[in-house]
């Protein structure tokens, strides 16, 4: 999620509940690493995984990137366990 220019004069404005309970929701959501695999949409590159499909990427997967490397090489972040029941 990035910031955005309130009106053209560089001040952004601060994410909304709603956009914020949707990051938390998509950093709470765990990557299904198998499945990706199998579908043909990640594969395993040492401690790397190259994205094969960027376009079939979940978006719970993408908000996780927190590396990237030449040849769509990443390194995703570990998900926030416990925190879906306090988004409720």
């Amino acid at each position: 999620m990035s910031s955005r220019d309130a009106g053209g004069d560089g001040a952004t404005v601060p994410p909304t509940i709603e956009q914020l309970r949707h990051l938390a929701e998509m950093l709470a959501t765990p990557i299904d690493f198998d499945q990706l695999v199998a579908d043909g949409i990640l594969r395993k590159r040492g401690a790397w995984w190259e994205v094969l499909d960027w376009n079939r990427l979940p978006e719970h997967a993408r908000q996780k990137v927190q590396a990237v490397m030449t040849g769509n090489r990443v390194q995703f972040c570990a998900h926030a366990p416990g925190i879906r029941g306090r988004l409720e």
